[in-house]
């Protein structure tokens, strides 16, 4: 079935241009004065219609037209009572048959593929995104860092702590007593905090590298 009108969608709703149909059933008064006297037969706005614009290239300007619902595009057709109305009653009515008609097996099966693929989709977007997830919901429930063992082992990016360790100072970024260079402490990716350690009754301080919510992220795309 070829397109007389354009049905368009608005608000969950299949409506035509009131000045589209106005044109086609080819009524003879001017467009304002013609839909005037459609909705005095009782339509509802923003039931039945919805005010809206449409731009005019010829007169360069915006003009008032009307969304309307198939079943008031029926009625305003029917009441034309000419050839072209009819034809245009006659049209939506089949596109309404055609919007409500029940699906065949084949274009079933074919809706269910294409679901089940979608699903597959979001699965593995979720299943990328899950490291990354995992690894910021950790970071939130400790003050918003997370420290280089925890990172390991939830980032599920394949590394062990020493392992990881060892990986970031190849890559420059931790220097030999695992301590991020400064740069990178600056750009907001790790900090440092000191621990008091007493071994022997002696106290010494260790440095430990925490990974920032902003270093997570870094960590992640340098790592994956």
């Amino acid at each position: 079935m070829g397109e007389l009108i354009k049905i368009t969608e608005t608000n969950g709703k299949k409506v035509v241009s009131a000045r589209e149909l106005h044109a086609f059933i080819e009524a003879t008064e001017r467009f304002s004065a013609w839909m005037l006297r459609q909705l005095q037969y009782g339509f509802v706005r923003d039931v039945d219609f919805v005010g809206c614009k449409v731009f005019n290239a010829l007169a360069n300007q915006e003009l008032d037209d009307y969304a309307l619902t198939l079943d008031t595009a029926k009625h305003f057709a029917m009441m034309q009572r000419n050839e072209k109305g009819m034809q245009a009653r006659n049209y939506f009515i089949e596109c309404e048959k055609q919007l409500y008609k029940p699906l065949t097996p084949l274009e079933v099966a074919k809706q269910l593929v294409l679901s089940l693929e979608a699903q597959d989709r979001m699965q593995l977007q979720l299943n990328e995104q899950a490291p990354k997830i995992a690894v910021y919901d950790l970071a939130m429930s400790s003050n918003s860092t997370i420290d280089i063992g925890e990172f390991a082992r939830v980032s599920q990016l394949g590394y062990g702590r020493n392992t990881l360790f060892k990986k970031l100072r190849d890559m420059g970024i931790l220097m030999k007593n695992n301590v991020p260079y400064q740069n990178y402490i600056t750009d907001g990716y790790f900090t440092c905090i000191e621990i008091p350690i007493t071994v022997n009754q002696q106290t010494e301080i260790k440095i430990k590298t925490l990974v920032t919510q902003k270093g997570v992220d870094y960590l992640i795309k340098k790592l994956k």
